[in-house]
């Protein structure tokens, strides 16, 4: 895991982490670690402050028909002048419902549209226009997400056909659960987010119609540039901290002081 780590931390420099919520601040959920605060779209009242993952560690609630809306300011990237292509999301999150469960719109407004990424009836991650996993996650379990995207590019080229999404699911125990490439999209489809003043807005766990059932997360991390497969694995599980770009230094100098043994966490077991 040490190796994975510092390779992470050598080759992360086309993902900088521009974004970071820990929810810890029940009076301000929508507070920011790193970048803009996110917006909370609580017309139904679901969004609350609730217990995470370990002792003292909070999370945030979200139903149906609420969501979050971030200003994500990243520069047009992968070949665009307009949008953005390249990104990585990461969600600590566990889903209490078993229906459909939005994880993003990429849509100009919350909730005027279709969600674009989901966690199926089944478990599965994916949209029909991409595929969903063969792997899936169950419901009342913490997880860790990481969300990578080149569209119109491949992120494993030892398959065939390119790859432009890859979704890793680690489990609480750091164990990765699956890892899944799902298919092609061309440049500026529809996962690419807008970079226009005044539409360079994503929105989490949003959907029109209802498909976006109740989701505890704990920790939620933007990256302007997509991961790689051994990138994304050497994360760790849900509640494991998310190296800051001021604590890169300092990360990884413990890791080698103690041969890897140790970990930097924000969960307690």
């Amino acid at each position: 895991m040490a190796c994975l780590m510092l390779l992470w931390l050598a080759t992360s420099a086309s993902a900088e982490l521009v974004g970071l919520w820990r929810f810890d601040d029940a009076t301000n959920l929508g507070k920011a670690t790193i970048g803009n605060d996110l917006v909370l779209n609580n017309e139904k009242g679901t969004i609350s402050s609730v217990d995470g993952i370990g002792a003292g560690d909070k999370a945030a609630a979200v139903g149906p028909g609420d969501s979050f809306s971030l200003t994500h300011d990243i520069d047009p990237n992968g070949g665009s002048n307009d949008y953005v292509n390249q990104y990585t999301i990461l969600y600590d999150l566990n889903t209490r419902t078993n229906g459909w469960r939005s994880l993003l719109q990429t849509s100009a407004g919350p909730n005027d549209n279709d969600g674009d990424y989901w966690i199926s009836p089944s478990g599965n991650l994916g949209v029909g226009l991409i595929g969903y996993s063969s792997g899936s996650v169950e419901e009342n379990t913490w997880y860790r997400i990481v969300f990578s995207a080149n569209i119109g590019g491949d992120l494993n080229p030892d398959m065939e056909g390119d790859q432009s999404f890859m979704a890793t699911v680690i489990d609480i125990n750091d164990d990765v659960v699956f890892t899944h490439f799902h298919g092609s999209q061309g440049l500026n489809g529809r996962h690419s987010f807008y970079s226009t003043p005044n539409l360079n807005i994503v929105h989490f766990f949003a959907d029109n119609d209802g498909e976006d059932g109740e989701i505890y997360v704990t920790q939620l991390a933007m990256f302007d540039g997509f991961m790689t497969q051994s990138q994304a694995e050497a994360l760790g599980g849900p509640g494991s901290v998310v190296p800051e770009p001021s604590s890169f230094v300092l990360f990884t100098s413990s890791l080698l002081l103690v041969g890897g043994l140790f970990r930097l966490r924000r969960r307690s077991r």
